[in-house]
């Protein structure tokens, strides 16, 4: 494949980038690109070769002249090879050869260059202040007579964000004068790319300047700053990579800079500066051997030029992707010797800037003009730019310094051809934060993974932001986020949205990024169940929850203590059925419990009073890699216990044995087990009792199995309420299917006295039974009351992030103390999640749509005025005789999970049964 282009137009708009593709896709043909390096439009471009007379422009006939072509090699590495021919004919025919071979990508006839700039001119006296930098951050410029006169250190304050350490400037030049003080210690090896010939290696300490161009140069980029000698460098901690493309008669061909830049890139240059040109036509070689460069992640940046007015932009400057910078004097006016055009994208200090003498003179300075010197500073803010952006293209890089740079002239607010986007800012680039590119949105349930590119800038205090409403209004994700990927929770489901981002920093908001889709899907889920197993204790991590803690936590495995069984939640669920435990908490308080990807949620999943012990069971989604955060908002150090019941798997990944077990069918919450029923009485302490949950209690006084069927033969599992009614001693009960084991975890947790339930999903065997095992101190009543099932039929689960739809407290839908008795039921929609204040806060049943048959909630009670119990049930059906949650006296906060039917207008009503209370509703997820 091979490049070739003869354009003597320089309006022809795409006369650049042709190599690149070329270069692209070569390098995908031999998968030697970074991932991510090279896109699918990289493809085949065959151009033309030219014809005789197109290269007769070039190469006047029997004119003796070198052909190059650049090739690039099957392990990835580019050079360029020289051809002599003559005249246009040889010319011809040895491009024509070259468009045979696969590896060439570019070909051309060599042009020769030339240094754009002055040589220097000694000053009076030691010039120790840098006036290009001062004078490009200072506004208005303040100079007192001349361009050596003392003015206050911007370059300092650039400095003081960054200073180029750990770059390599590499300056493709006429070389260096060995021994200078404020270089020598800056140096890396170098090369000599003369006479159209392969690169030769030169130590640092043997360097050497043809022509002194070079010297002055360098001393922009990185002397030594405040050793007294001379000037104060631009990023001094930068190191400089001498490339000599010029021989001793100060000649060097396009042949030479394209060897000079393929060996900076080679030996690890992060900045390439090029203060030479030619006007005229182009060079494919030396703009395939910069586009190599650039897809390595050098930046390059090269002077315009020093045509003036009527002269276009030199190249390479006028390459695609090249930081192209112009000249102005003192008063950022542009020089009248600066090239113009559209390919200018910045300007810098050009006019009488304080430069090395090509020979150092102890107390002599030294002073340059042309673009060759405006160049340099640029290249050194690049460099600082590396350093606090290790990651940054080179595209990035370029944007950064057009969108922070001073806008000048005509189009002070925008570019114009004179000035490009304006003056370089260094302060203002090195400060601001770069762009971010999104490379993907992916939609999940309600939530979305975006995965995006950023400068790599790790500085305290840089973190993204996002917008779902192309920027109107902006989020900062909570803990920040700062590298890819940014997970989006809590986004509206079976939508489509958009997403944009930007970084932030101390000092502003950078570019947006464009926007990207994605779209949600709610999942249906089949539940898994399985006997209970300890996944976390902090009594075996590695300390209690402390106050405010937030703790992530695996729920895979089993802990270490009861056994360590792996694989208890298997790769692929997306919620579990869970248990929590709190044992004797030291203070009062409450525990939140939210999917490991979620940030805060505030929704309390258990509540506590001081040395309390008590349980719920709830369900939680998980996250991709099964984990959840649980979060203490008690005021003291919290012990807590999980216990896993069951779990739930995608519907369309489930096997046939989880389908035959895993819908659900939520029923009228139904009492089918009361010891006070049971000719056994109380559960004495230290004994198991099997229970039967498939038969409703009926008669006067009720009997066991006596009633309708709650619950079919067959069913893998039932969600029922459990309650503890006055035991005499402390304890806890423990329930299991009878054909397997008793577990280690607990299904609910009281003290002496207590009235208090607990919401469970709970796996039965093949007799419909539960084995309830007594672990308190004392005799016990308990009370079962069954609130679905799981079997092969029925309706699929859809976890949601744990959302509030109703409170009492708030002002809004339904605000006030729940009073006692029918007088004071209160029916509510749980359709849609509600804020602080009540207000919608996802509407359109975003959290329970339209269809669902039942939901999965959380029900807390707080601010009691005495002892009693809720009953929830679906507005409109029979007041039922199980209770929801109960609760023993005045000042009480509790919550209970359970399960609930819902009509087709989703709202639940309420019934207190005992003291006026407040209540709250958390939806956990939906049954559709």
């Amino acid at each position: 494949m091979i490049a070739v282009l003869w354009a003597r137009t320089r309006g022809v708009v795409g006369r650049v980038g042709v190599i690149a593709l070329a270069v692209l896709a070569l390098l995908l043909s031999l998968s030697v690109l970074r991932p991510g390096a090279a896109s699918a439009a990289a493809a085949e471009h065959t151009i033309d070769a030219p014809t005789t007379a197109e290269v007769g422009q070039k190469v006047d006939p029997g004119e003796q002249a070198t052909v190059s072509v650049a090739r690039v090699d099957a392990a990835g590495r580019m050079r360029v090879d020289s051809y002599p021919v003559t005249g246009p004919e040889g010319a011809v025919s040895a491009i024509a050869e070259a468009r045979s071979d696969p590896a060439a990508v570019a070909a051309d006839v060599a042009q020769p260059i030339t240094p754009l700039g002055d040589p220097s001119r000694p000053g009076s006296g030691t010039q120790l202040g840098q006036y290009g930098l001062d004078m490009l951050c200072i506004d208005p410029p303040s100079l007192a007579g001349n361009a050596f006169a003392g003015q206050p250190p911007c370059a300092d304050d650039a400095q003081a964000h960054a200073s180029g350490k750990g770059q390599i400037v590499a300056l493709v030049d006429t070389g260096l004068q060995p021994g200078h003080p404020d270089l020598s210690d800056l140096l890396v090896d170098g090369a000599a790319c003369v006479d159209e010939l392969d690169c030769v290696a030169v130590p640092a300490g043997q360097t050497r300047d043809t022509r002194g161009h070079g010297q002055g140069v360098a001393g922009t980029v990185n002397a030594v700053t405040g050793n007294g000698v001379e000037l104060a460098g631009t990023a001094p901690a930068a190191r400089l990579m001498p490339v000599r493309i010029y021989d001793d008669l100060g000649a060097a061909t396009t042949i030479d800079m394209a060897n000079g830049v393929l060996w900076a890139v080679a030996k690890g240059a992060t900045v390439i500066n090029i203060s030479s040109g030619w006007n005229g036509d182009p060079d494919l070689v030396v703009e395939a051997a910069i586009q190599w460069a650039l897809l390595n992640d050098v930046p390059v940046v090269a002077s315009a030029g020093n045509g003036g007015v009527a002269a276009p932009v030199n190249y390479p400057a006028a390459i695609d992707g090249v930081i192209a910078v112009g000249a102005v004097d003192w008063t950022r006016t542009v020089a009248t010797f600066s090239s113009r055009g559209w390919w200018v994208d910045v300007v810098a200090a050009g006019v009488g800037v304080p430069v090395l003498c090509a020979a150092w003179v102890p107390g002599q300075g030294c002073s340059s003009s042309g673009t060759s010197f405006a160049s340099p500073q640029v290249a050194a803010v690049v460099a600082m730019l590396r350093e606090l952006h290790p990651r940054a293209t080179p595209a990035m890089i370029e944007r950064q310094l057009q969108r922070t740079a001073a806008g000048q002239g005509e189009s002070a607010a925008g570019r114009n051809d004179d000035y490009g986007w304006g003056v370089t800012d260094p302060v203002a680039a090195l400060t601001q934060p770069m762009p971010v590119a999104i490379d993907a949105a992916v939609g999940g349930d309600a939530r979305a993974t975006v995965t995006f590119s950023t400068s790599g800038d790790t500085r305290s205090g840089t973190h993204v932001e996002y917008s779902l409403d192309h920027g109107a209004t902006w989020i900062s994700p909570a803990p920040a986020v700062s590298a890819s990927p940014l997970r989006l929770t809590g986004v509206p489901n079976d939508t489509t949205n958009s997403v944009r981002l930007r970084m932030v920093n101390d000092y502003g908001a950078g570019p947006a990024s464009d926007d990207a889709t994605f779209t949600t899907h709610s999942v249906g889920t089949v539940f898994v169940p399985i006997e209970p197993v300890r996944v976390f204790s902090t009594r075996a991590d590695r300390a209690p929850l402390a106050p405010q803690e937030t703790r992530l936590l695996p729920v895979a495995d089993q802990i270490a203590a009861d056994g360590g069984a792996r694989g208890v939640v298997p790769a692929g669920a997306v919620a579990v059925a869970f248990n929590l435990t709190v044992p004797a908490g030291a203070s009062g308080g409450h525990l939140r419990i939210m999917p490991g990807d979620v940030a805060a949620s505030t929704a309390s999943a258990i509540n506590f009073r001081p040395g309390e012990s008590i349980a719920n069971g709830q369900v939680v989604k998980i996250d991709a890699d099964r984990m959840v955060r649980l979060f203490n908002g008690s005021s003291g150090a919290t012990d807590a216990l999980v216990d896993i019941t069951g779990y739930f798997v995608p519907t369309s990944e489930a096997t046939t044995e989880q389908l035959a077990g895993g819908r659900f069918t939520a029923v009228a919450p139904t009492r089918v087990y009361d010891s006070g029923a049971d000719p056994a009485a109380e559960l004495e302490p230290g004994q198991t009792r099997e229970v039967s949950v498939l038969r409703a209690l009926a008669g006067s006084p009720p009997a066991l199995q006596a009633g309708p069927q709650v619950a079919p033969a067959g069913a893998s599992a039932v969600a029922y309420n459990i309650t503890v009614v006055t035991p005499g001693a402390a304890g806890h009960l423990r329930v299991y299917p009878p054909d397997r084991p008793e577990p280690g975890a607990s299904a609910i947790n009281w003290t002496a006295g207590d009235k208090v339930a607990n919401g469970l999903v709970a796996k039965i065997d093949s007799a419909g039974r539960l084995k309830v095992a007594n672990h308190g101190g004392s005799p016990v009543r308990f009370l079962i009351d069954v609130q679905g099932y799981y079997s092969a039929a029925g309706a699929q689960f859809y976890a949601v992030d744990p959302a509030r739809a109703f409170d009492s407290r708030a002002p809004q839908p339904a605000p006030g103390m729940l009073e006692t008795g029918p007088a004071g039921v209160r029916t509510v929609s749980v359709a849609d999640a509600r804020d602080a204040r009540g207000a919608v806060a996802v509407a359109g049943g975003g959290l329970v749509p339209a269809g669902a048959q039942g939901i999965a909630y959380n029900l807390t009670v707080t601010g009691t005025l005495g002892g009693g119990h809720l009953r929830v049930y679906p507005a409109g059906s029979e007041l039922p005789g199980a209770s929801a949650i109960n609760w023993p006296g005045i000042g009480y906060t509790r919550a209970n999970a359970a399960v609930v039917q819902t009509p087709a207008d989703r709202r639940v009503s309420l019934y207190n049964g005992g003291a006026a209370t407040h209540a709250l509703i958390d939806i956990l997820g939906y049954y559709r």
